[in-house]
């Protein structure tokens, strides 16, 4: 009886008596049900039924009753009345109306509003109270004195926000975390915070104006989002090293501070953290950080004295804004130290009013958000430096009409030009980006053509959605994917061609292209368009005689009446009617499938009517819709996703045929409603809402029946779990943000484990994956930052996109033989990893995305004959790297793969590889020679920019044409080969600095063109020298600082915008023959003598205007 008394399932009870007779009688003796039952069959002889759940019935033959589940305290005193027991009361709004502001002993928890905007003056919690819910106590503009219940573990959001008369708080030791708990409170002073605080929320003091010292706890590990910001008396803080993460605006305007000292193990410091500081005198980055964003400094223009880790350049390791970088010069040179920067990241801080924007050539980052809403600008060239535009860089920019992209960029992120409706021209390289981002181009209404570069391979979603006026569009071969929306509501667009490499188009594509009359796409075997496409789309592709079998209903394709079409199969797309009013709803007899959510919160749903065609219904597709009472289910059904009946609590009928098992994953809270239903589940998840209602029952972390842990069940309080051995999968997010937890036991039995699974367990040290285990999906140990010891399984095949991102104390990592691809930024920032092994005939084929960026410590390894693609920033910053042979199987090398890596000194490539990309080997200052084999037919931009070692540089014969800017900054550079032959004519475009090297050492450059970059610095009267043919792109474009331009007659070209928006004292002179690109001397101001080169322009008729395609050096290059 004493053993029975801790069992936790209904099999437990069973097999106790089937084990022994003599533990016959042991059920007998039970006077409660110690779990959920729906007879007395188990326990004959219980006398008080334990009622669990809301929707349990009292079973009629049972005297008691006890109530296991959350009741209000006005239920509680009428179940009183009857002698029933409760175990969870909340005392709630209406309770409080009724029963006044004394918070009665023996409530568990205080409901969401329940005292808001009260006039309360002081309130005392009890410690029968375990929580609080949302906004309890916000807005009681009277409330100054509070005693807290001693067994809080959270303080929800905004539970005292705008409690502006509360002076002192103590926070008892039981909480581990606060949400916004204290937003507004404008007079609080001080705060004593809890001994085992683990996390401080987003907004947490936000607007506290009155607080001026704070002591944080030695537990302390995560600051969130805008905590203290505005907290404006806050004068001094010192961090605990247990601190790892400081989110973005943390303790952004707080005026006051002075002094800070950041904790010795900070990992991370988010974006706009210590803006506006303005009294910061000090800031000193400890070592440990391996992530800062850009803005943290801004505008905190009183330091005196600032210091962080420096690269092998003699760099700050971290990206700054201009105006950090400036500031922090400044400092550094009042005691001689010599800093350096890169990445500098622009931002509109005063919002220009130029109408042709002027962006700083040390920059080479345009910021997130940095021209966003600017309504001046009408025209911009990103100047040649800039290699990254951030999310809404340029977002709703209304007046900006052109833009000028250079061949340097290798990303133009989400939303980038969104909103810009003016935007009519926009000059792309053929060379550029790989992506085109989400909602890049989005609302651009005035767009009409674009080229799309030759080097895009995804085109992602609602990338050009609402441009009404988009006629033409080319979309290149290479092209693997086009995303959902992408050209919604092009409705000027009348003819497309799909390129055959295209291997995915999401839904609603072509919603609204009601133009469009000729499209070219690829069809499957059979002549069907073979992607989902929608009802509306499926119309138009009638039309246009293109054929489609896998149509899905969407919320576009419905009005309000919510009909569904009857002419074709259809799907019903996700969150189709989700939270419909309607109470009934029958399905037509074409419907085959119903998605994820389809059917979720309808809360008038009573009932539901499914064909028999139905073959499939997805996750949640009747979740959180109470009033379901009764439903059948097809015959012909082969899948119904996870929790598809969660919270269907008056869900008493299933018509399941003759089926008396329900195979599919539910909850164990949902097992029961089956159950009650006449159905057996075997495959349960223990989800968040089992664990906050069934918690009482279950003595160990996850319940060993389960086969599966939910998302989210977790907090920071959990500190070791062992997973049963009946676990079979691991859900995404399950110990997501479990910041407490140092110990995982992961058994054999686990075969699936979901995204982001452990990330964010910031005290996790080791961590060893089960041996079925296949893929590692995307996050999955993301900014473990203790995390030092990884086993991954022998049977592994994938390791997904940023797997052990920022996992900076991880030395070493060993990848298993069947792994084939290795996920974008998987192993970025893990600062201390110094080895790789590759299992020996590992048959990995694809390094992806930033794989190892910034792995500092990152010495030399083999790597497997079987990798045939490295895609961009991949080694970035590996600054240990002293050597690496690319096997003949590798055919493409990405963008800017082994930038700034310092200590590369020999790198072999073997023949094979077919392509590297912009700035692959740039600033790698350490390598003194390099031969690119035969094989190589494309070289991008900047190549080996910046090699100042590099003496000795073989090219590959079968390259037609190289970037002005390949050898760029190679100043130690005394041969070079083509093939095996030593040149002395160098036959492709160079810069006009880097042709006097060459000159130097005895080779003939003929094609030199003059860059932004040769301009002499500090000099008002520029001659461009004679040589030069080519004056580039946008070479004096914005100029204020010189006054003559001298053009000598060997100029053959003046490139797109060479002039533009430039101010002179005197007109340059235009050499007989030139061509001249019709922009070139766009909106360029003359102070003198105006008319006299306007009249010279036209009357010299030997001059050429000619629309120069793409860029200068496209056009000029000469094989």
């Amino acid at each position: 009886m004493v053993i029975a008394k801790y069992f936790e399932y209904e099999s437990d009870f069973i097999n106790i008596i089937c084990t022994c007779k003599k533990n016959k009688n042991i059920l007998e003796m039970f006077h409660y049900n110690p779990i959920p039952i729906l007879s007395t069959t188990l326990f004959p002889n219980i006398e008080t039924h334990y009622l669990y759940f809301p929707f349990d019935k009292k079973l009629p033959s049972v005297k008691l009753e006890a109530i296991c589940y959350e009741v209000t305290y006005s239920q509680f005193l009428e179940f009183q009345k009857e002698k029933i027991k409760c175990f969870k009361i909340t005392y709630t709004q209406n309770d409080r109306i009724k029963y006044g502001n004394i918070i009665p002993y023996g409530i568990n928890k205080i409901g969401e509003h329940c005292f808001e905007e009260s006039d309360i003056k002081e309130i005392n919690i009890p410690n029968s109270v375990t929580s609080l819910g949302n906004n309890c106590f916000a807005h009681c503009t009277n409330l100054s004195s509070v005693q807290l219940s001693s067994n809080l573990v959270n303080l929800p959001f905004m539970c005292f926000s705008s409690c502006i008369n509360l002076t002192t708080m103590i926070i008892p030791d039981s909480v581990q975390s606060m949400d916004a708990s204290f937003f507004n409170c404008q007079h609080l002073q001080s705060i004593t915070l809890s001994t085992s605080l683990k996390y401080i929320g987003c907004s947490c003091f936000k607007f506290c104006v009155s607080l001026h010292s704070i002591k944080f706890p030695s537990s302390l590990h995560c600051i969130g989002q805008n905590a203290f910001n505005c907290c404006i008396l806050l004068d001094k803080i010192v961090l605990p090293d247990s601190v790892y993460k400081i989110d973005e605006e943390a303790f952004s305007k707080c005026s006051t501070l002075s002094s800070i000292r950041l904790s010795a193990d900070l990992a991370e410091i988010g974006r706009n953290c210590f803006k506006n500081c303005h009294s910061l005198r000090e800031f000193i980055i400890p070592p440990s950080v391996c992530l800062m964003e850009a803005g943290v400094l801004t505008n905190c223009n009183r330091i005196e004295f600032f210091d962080a880790t420096q690269d092998k350049n003699g760099d700050f390791i971290y990206e700054f804004t201009q105006h950090e970088s400036e500031m922090i010069k400044r400092v550094c040179q009042i005691y001689n130290k010599k800093v350096g920067f890169y990445n500098i990241n622009y931002i509109d801080e005063n919002q220009q009013t130029e109408k042709d924007a002027i962006i700083d050539f040390n920059c080479s980052i345009i910021a997130k958000e940095a021209f966003k809403d600017n309504k001046f600008i009408e025209s911009i060239a990103i100047p040649p430096s800039i290699i990254h535009c951030d999310n809404s860089c340029f977002e709703n920019c209304t007046s900006l009409t052109s833009v000028y992209i250079p061949t340097s960029l290798t990303a133009l992120c989400d939303s980038a030009f969104e909103g810009c409706i003016n935007l009519k021209i926009i000059d792309i390289p053929m060379c550029s980006f790989e992506y085109v981002h989400s909602e890049v181009f989005k609302d651009c209404s005035s767009l009409q053509h674009i080229q799309i570069p030759t080097s895009v391979h995804t085109m992602c979603d609602s990338c050009f959605e609402n441009c009404i006026n988009l006629i033409e569009l080319n979309i290149p071969n290479g092209v693997t994917k086009i995303g959902e929306t992408c050209f919604i509501n092009c409705s000027s667009m009348t003819g497309l061609t799909i390129p055959s490499s295209v291997e995915i188009i999401g839904l609603e594509c072509f919603v609204n292209c009601s133009s469009l009359q000729s499209l070219q796409i690829p069809l499957d075997l059979n002549g069907n368009y073979k992607f989902p496409i929608s009802y509306n789309e499926y119309l138009l592709f009638k039309s246009l005689g293109i054929h489609c079998n896998n149509i899905v209903l969407t919320q576009n394709d419905i009005g309000e009446d919510e009909n569904i079409p009857i002419d074709v199969p259809l799907k019903l797309n996700n969150e189709l009617f989700r939270g419909s009013n309607e109470n009934h709803f029958i399905i037509p007899s074409n419907v085959i499938e119903i998605g994820d959510l389809c059917f979720g919160e309808c809360f008038q749903l009573t009932s539901l009517e499914l064909p028999s065609s139905i073959t499939k219904i997805g996750k949640e597709a009747f979740a959180g819709s109470s009033q379901l009472k009764e439903i059948k289910i097809p015959s012909k059904i082969s899948k119904i996703g996870s929790f598809s009946f969660e919270g269907c609590y008056n869900l008493t009928h299933i018509d399941f045929g003759n089926r008396k098992d329900y195979p599919f994953t539910v909850s164990l809270i949902c097992s029961y409603i089956l159950k009650r239903c006449g159905l057996h589940c075997n495959n349960l998840c223990y989800s968040r809402n089992d664990f906050l209602l069934l918690n009482q029952i279950y003595s160990s972390h996850i319940p060993y029946f389960a086969s599966s842990c939910c998302n989210d069940v977790y907090n920071y309080q959990l500190e070791r779990c062992i997973i049963p051995t009946t676990i079979t999968r691991i859900c995404s997010n399950q110990f997501f943000d479990c910041v407490s937890l140092t110990y995982i036991d992961i058994p054999s039995s686990v075969s699936k484990i979901g995204r982001t699974s452990f990330a964010n367990c910031y005290s996790l040290k080791e961590i060893i994956f089960p041996p079925q285990v296949i893929k590692l999906k995307d996050n999955v140990c993301m900014s473990n930052y203790l995390l030092t010891k990884v086993i991954l399984p022998t049977s592994l095949t994938r390791i997904g996109n940023y797997s052990f991102y920022s996992c900076r104390s991880l030395q070493s990592i060993k990848i298993p033989k069947y792994v084939q691809f290795i996920g974008k930024a998987c192993f970025n920032r893990c600062t201390s990893l110094k080895h790789i092994e590759f299992e020996q005939n590992c048959e990995l084929s694809h390094l992806s995305f930033s794989a190892f960026y910034k792995c500092f410590t990152l010495e030399s390894f083999q790597l497997p004959t079987t990798v045939s693609r490295i895609d961009s920033f991949c080694f970035f910053k590996c600054e240990n790297l002293t050597s690496i042979t690319l096997p003949s199987s590798l055919k493409h090398l990405g963008y800017v793969v082994f930038k700034r890596c310092f200590s590369l000194q020999n790198i072999i490539i073997e023949n094979g590889l077919l392509d590297i990309g912009k700035g692959c080997f740039s600033s790698c200052t350490s390598l003194q020679s390099i031969c690119i084999p035969n094989s190589v037919s494309r070289m991008e931009g900047g190549c080996f920019l910046h090699c100042k070692s590099l003496t000795s540089l073989t090219l590959s014969s079968s390259l037609k044409t190289l970037h002005v800017a390949c050898i760029d900054g190679c100043t130690s550079l005394k041969q070079i080969y083509i093939g095996n032959k030593r040149i002395k004519e160098y036959p492709f475009n160079i810069s006009y600095k880097q042709s006097l090297i060459l000159n130097s050492i005895g080779i003939n450059t003929p094609h030199v063109i003059f860059t932004s970059h040769d301009i002499p610095p500090n000099q008002s009267n520029i001659e461009v020298p004679n040589g030069v043919i080519v004056i580039d792109d946008n070479c004096f474009r914005n100029n204020r600082k010189i006054d003559t331009v001298t053009i000598n007659d060997s100029i053959k070209l003046i490139g797109k915008y060479a002039f533009k928006s430039s101010i002179l004292l005197q007109p340059p002179n235009i050499p007989n023959g030139c061509v001249v690109d019709p922009t070139a001397f766009e909106d360029m101001k003359i102070v003198k003598n105006k008319q006299d080169f306007l009249q010279q322009f036209q009357n010299n008729k030997s001059t050429q205007l000619k629309h120069i395609p793409n860029n200068v050096e496209d056009q000029c290059s000469i094989a």
